[in-house]
């Protein structure tokens, strides 16, 4: 099992700071958000930036790859500021 750690908005929305789950891939995450959290909470986790073991998602080009076992997952929702 892998871990996903909820940051910001999502964590209040979600009201789970941390769990472990087995999915495979990005698209099984978000369709575990949904069924557990609710659709707002899936609409607001595919906008977030998504780190897989501190390296941001997209850069590592994984999209069709398999998540590994001891991987951590962070999703942390777009922020602004004044």
């Amino acid at each position: 099992m892998l871990t996903v750690r909820y940051h910001g908005n999502l964590r209040k929305m979600t009201g789970c700071r941390e769990e472990k789950v087995s999915i495979n891939n990005l698209k099984e995450l978000f369709s575990h958000i949904r069924h557990k959290f609710g659709k707002d909470a899936q609409v607001l986790a595919r906008k977030c930036s998504i780190l897989i073991n501190g390296r941001n998602y997209i850069q590592l080009k994984r999209k069709e790859r398999a998540f590994q076992a001891h991987d951590v997952i962070d999703i942390f929702p777009p922020v602004a500021g004044g």
